[in-house]
């Protein structure tokens, strides 16, 4: 029998794939969880608190067939939108965490390709 291929730190190629893949499975599942539950009657008051301060004719907009759809919608909203709406905290929250996101995202891609080969 032909041992496995190894790197020089000794780990299976096997191991390295069954990793990214079980890591893989986890985040699908917890996007999933989160996407099928924020749309549950039990659990909407938690991920919209601010849509039962709005009056009662605010007409709403159907929902989309994609649960990822307010993504698309919330990037393509100028910062005086979320100024008027959210306040200068919560948009600067946004703003740094999505700086971080990128920087750590490019962080992540540079590291991967020095550590993995």
């Amino acid at each position: 029998a032909i041992a496995d291929k190894t790197t020089a730190y000794g780990v299976t190629t096997n191991v390295i794939i069954t990793n990214l893949l079980v890591n893989f499975g986890i985040f699908v599942g917890c996007a999933f969880l989160f996407a099928t539950s924020r749309t549950r009657p039990g659990l909407r008051r938690a991920y919209s608190p601010r849509t039962f301060y709005c009056p009662a004719q605010t007409p709403r907009e159907p929902r989309s067939w994609n649960p990822l759809q307010w993504v698309y919608y919330v990037r393509a909203l100028p910062d005086e939108v979320f100024m008027k709406k959210i306040g200068l905290d919560a948009l600067m929250f946004i703003k740094t965490n999505s700086c971080l996101a990128k920087t750590l995202t490019a962080a992540s891609l540079i590291g991967l390709f020095l550590l993995v080969p």
